[in-house]
Protein backbone atom coordinates (compact mmCIF):
# COMPACT_ATOMS: atom_id res chain seq x y z
CA UNK A 1 0.00 0.00 0.00
CA UNK A 2 1.33 3.40 -0.33
CA UNK A 3 1.58 6.54 1.82
CA UNK A 4 -0.17 9.22 1.58
CA UNK A 5 1.16 12.37 0.77
CA UNK A 6 1.74 14.84 3.95
CA UNK A 7 -0.67 17.40 4.49
CA UNK A 8 -0.36 20.86 2.73
CA UNK A 9 0.98 23.79 5.32
CA UNK A 10 -2.53 25.56 5.26
CA UNK A 11 -0.40 29.03 6.11
CA UNK A 12 2.05 28.60 3.31
CA UNK A 13 -0.96 28.12 1.06
CA UNK A 14 -2.94 31.01 2.00
CA UNK A 15 0.16 33.28 2.39
CA UNK A 16 0.74 32.22 -1.81
CA UNK A 17 -2.33 33.12 -2.35
CA UNK A 18 -2.28 37.02 -1.43
CA UNK A 19 -0.75 38.13 -4.63
CA UNK A 20 -3.79 37.20 -6.57
CA UNK A 21 -7.25 39.09 -7.41
CA UNK A 22 -9.36 37.56 -5.10
CA UNK A 23 -6.56 36.93 -2.23
CA UNK A 24 -7.76 33.95 0.17
CA UNK A 25 -11.44 34.93 -0.35
CA UNK A 26 -12.71 31.71 -2.54
CA UNK A 27 -10.74 29.61 -0.15
CA UNK A 28 -12.43 30.94 2.93
CA UNK A 29 -15.29 31.08 1.46
CA UNK A 30 -15.07 27.22 0.78
CA UNK A 31 -14.25 27.04 4.19
CA UNK A 32 -17.23 28.41 5.50
CA UNK A 33 -19.22 25.76 4.30
CA UNK A 34 -17.45 23.03 6.12
CA UNK A 35 -19.91 22.93 9.35
CA UNK A 36 -22.92 22.35 7.19
CA UNK A 37 -20.99 19.74 4.92
CA UNK A 38 -20.13 17.66 7.86
CA UNK A 39 -23.88 18.40 9.37
CA UNK A 40 -25.41 17.04 6.05
CA UNK A 41 -22.78 14.09 5.68
CA UNK A 42 -23.42 12.68 9.38
CA UNK A 43 -27.22 12.97 8.57
CA UNK A 44 -26.85 10.68 5.60
CA UNK A 45 -24.37 8.64 7.26
CA UNK A 46 -27.04 8.11 10.50
CA UNK A 47 -29.94 7.38 7.90
CA UNK A 48 -27.59 5.18 5.68
CA UNK A 49 -26.42 3.37 8.46
CA UNK A 50 -30.34 2.92 9.40
CA UNK A 51 -31.45 1.82 6.22
CA UNK A 52 -29.12 -0.90 6.18
CA UNK A 53 -29.74 -2.61 9.35
CA UNK A 54 -33.47 -2.32 7.88
CA UNK A 55 -32.43 -4.14 4.97
CA UNK A 56 -30.13 -6.94 6.72
CA UNK A 57 -33.76 -7.31 8.85
CA UNK A 58 -35.54 -7.56 5.96
CA UNK A 59 -37.52 -4.41 6.12
CA UNK A 60 -37.53 -2.93 2.84
CA UNK A 61 -40.20 -0.44 3.19
CA UNK A 62 -38.76 1.34 6.34
CA UNK A 63 -35.16 1.12 4.87
CA UNK A 64 -36.01 2.98 1.53
CA UNK A 65 -37.99 5.48 3.61
CA UNK A 66 -34.82 6.30 5.25
CA UNK A 67 -32.79 5.83 2.10
CA UNK A 68 -35.36 8.44 0.59
CA UNK A 69 -34.95 10.69 3.90
CA UNK A 70 -30.90 10.87 2.77
CA UNK A 71 -31.69 11.55 -0.72
CA UNK A 72 -33.61 14.53 0.24
CA UNK A 73 -30.84 16.24 1.82
CA UNK A 74 -29.59 19.13 0.18
CA UNK A 75 -26.83 19.02 -2.34
CA UNK A 76 -23.31 19.78 -0.23
CA UNK A 77 -21.74 22.19 -1.69
CA UNK A 78 -18.34 21.58 0.60
CA UNK A 79 -17.68 18.64 -1.41
CA UNK A 80 -19.47 19.00 -4.19
CA UNK A 81 -21.22 15.66 -3.85
CA UNK A 82 -24.97 14.67 -2.93
CA UNK A 83 -24.63 13.26 1.09
CA UNK A 84 -26.75 9.98 0.04
CA UNK A 85 -24.79 9.06 -2.50
CA UNK A 86 -21.48 9.87 -1.63
CA UNK A 87 -21.83 7.99 1.90
CA UNK A 88 -23.09 5.28 0.43
CA UNK A 89 -20.43 4.78 -1.81
CA UNK A 90 -17.76 5.51 0.75
CA UNK A 91 -19.79 3.24 2.90
CA UNK A 92 -19.20 0.07 0.51
CA UNK A 93 -15.75 1.66 -0.75
CA UNK A 94 -14.31 1.93 2.89
CA UNK A 95 -15.46 -1.23 4.13
CA UNK A 96 -13.81 -3.52 0.95
CA UNK A 97 -10.58 -1.47 1.21
CA UNK A 98 -10.65 -1.65 5.07
CA UNK A 99 -10.84 -5.51 4.83
CA UNK A 100 -8.43 -5.50 2.11
CA UNK A 101 -5.43 -3.50 4.17
CA UNK A 102 -6.67 -5.93 7.18
CA UNK A 103 -5.58 -8.35 5.23
CA UNK A 104 -2.18 -9.46 6.70
CA UNK A 105 -1.95 -13.12 5.35
CA UNK A 106 -2.83 -11.93 1.65
CA UNK A 107 -5.15 -14.68 1.37
CA UNK A 108 -7.78 -12.74 -0.53
CA UNK A 109 -10.34 -13.18 1.45
CA UNK A 110 -11.51 -9.65 1.01
CA UNK A 111 -11.18 -10.07 -2.63
CA UNK A 112 -13.30 -13.82 -2.46
CA UNK A 113 -16.02 -11.79 -0.82
CA UNK A 114 -16.03 -8.99 -2.59
CA UNK A 115 -16.11 -10.96 -6.02
CA UNK A 116 -18.85 -12.87 -4.83
CA UNK A 117 -21.15 -9.77 -3.32
CA UNK A 118 -20.60 -8.52 -7.10
CA UNK A 119 -21.76 -11.36 -8.84
CA UNK A 120 -24.87 -11.49 -5.95
CA UNK A 121 -25.70 -7.82 -6.01
CA UNK A 122 -28.12 -6.07 -8.33
CA UNK A 123 -27.29 -3.68 -10.80
CA UNK A 124 -26.15 -0.52 -9.00
CA UNK A 125 -24.51 -2.40 -6.14
CA UNK A 126 -22.53 -4.42 -8.67
CA UNK A 127 -21.70 -1.03 -10.19
CA UNK A 128 -20.45 0.24 -7.00
CA UNK A 129 -18.51 -2.69 -6.35
CA UNK A 130 -16.81 -2.71 -9.93
CA UNK A 131 -15.88 1.07 -9.29
CA UNK A 132 -14.15 0.48 -6.20
CA UNK A 133 -12.06 -2.27 -6.74
CA UNK A 134 -11.19 -0.87 -10.54
CA UNK A 135 -10.23 2.12 -8.39
CA UNK A 136 -8.10 0.17 -5.94
CA UNK A 137 -5.79 -0.93 -8.98
CA UNK A 138 -5.26 2.24 -9.39
CA UNK A 139 -4.49 3.31 -6.28
CA UNK A 140 -2.97 0.41 -4.12
CA UNK A 141 -0.05 -1.43 -5.05
CA UNK A 142 -2.00 -5.01 -5.27
CA UNK A 143 0.10 -8.17 -6.48
CA UNK A 144 -0.45 -9.09 -10.44
CA UNK A 145 -2.53 -11.97 -9.50
CA UNK A 146 -4.95 -9.95 -7.80
CA UNK A 147 -5.01 -7.40 -10.10
CA UNK A 148 -5.51 -10.60 -13.10
CA UNK A 149 -8.27 -11.28 -10.42
CA UNK A 150 -9.95 -8.34 -10.21
CA UNK A 151 -9.81 -7.47 -14.26
CA UNK A 152 -11.79 -10.66 -14.83
CA UNK A 153 -14.03 -10.45 -12.43
CA UNK A 154 -15.03 -6.92 -13.66
CA UNK A 155 -14.45 -7.43 -17.02
CA UNK A 156 -18.06 -8.52 -18.02
CA UNK A 157 -19.33 -5.11 -16.42
CA UNK A 158 -19.45 -1.88 -18.48
CA UNK A 159 -18.96 0.92 -16.81
CA UNK A 160 -21.34 1.96 -14.88
CA UNK A 161 -22.81 6.01 -14.18
CA UNK A 162 -21.10 7.68 -11.81
CA UNK A 163 -22.74 8.18 -8.37
CA UNK A 164 -21.55 11.74 -8.51
CA UNK A 165 -24.45 12.19 -11.48
CA UNK A 166 -27.19 10.45 -9.58
CA UNK A 167 -27.96 13.68 -8.09
CA UNK A 168 -29.59 14.67 -11.67
CA UNK A 169 -31.32 11.59 -11.52
CA UNK A 170 -34.89 11.37 -10.35
CA UNK A 171 -35.59 10.27 -6.86
CA UNK A 172 -36.40 7.04 -7.46
CA UNK A 173 -33.70 6.11 -9.10
CA UNK A 174 -31.21 7.35 -6.62
CA UNK A 175 -33.45 5.89 -3.59
CA UNK A 176 -32.93 2.47 -5.94
CA UNK A 177 -29.15 3.08 -6.78
CA UNK A 178 -28.63 3.38 -3.07
CA UNK A 179 -30.27 0.67 -1.53
CA UNK A 180 -28.93 -1.91 -4.44
CA UNK A 181 -25.27 -0.05 -3.01
CA UNK A 182 -26.43 -1.22 0.43
CA UNK A 183 -27.06 -4.60 -0.57
CA UNK A 184 -24.30 -5.27 -2.16
CA UNK A 185 -22.22 -3.72 1.22
CA UNK A 186 -24.47 -6.30 2.84
CA UNK A 187 -23.43 -8.81 0.64
CA UNK A 188 -19.99 -8.06 1.08
CA UNK A 189 -19.69 -8.02 4.62
CA UNK A 190 -21.77 -11.25 4.48
CA UNK A 191 -19.46 -12.91 2.54
CA UNK A 192 -16.38 -11.88 4.78
CA UNK A 193 -17.86 -14.08 7.82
Amino acid sequence: MRDLPPEPDLDALLSRLEDRGLGDIPLRAKAALQPFSRGSMTAATNLLDKATDALDRGEDERADHLIAKAVALPYDEYEDAPPAEWQAHMAIFMAVTDACEDDVDADDVWLDAALHAMAEAPPGGRATLRDCLVTMIQDYDMPPRMVRRIRSGVADLPPSRSWRELHLASDEERVRWIRETLLALIAFEDALI
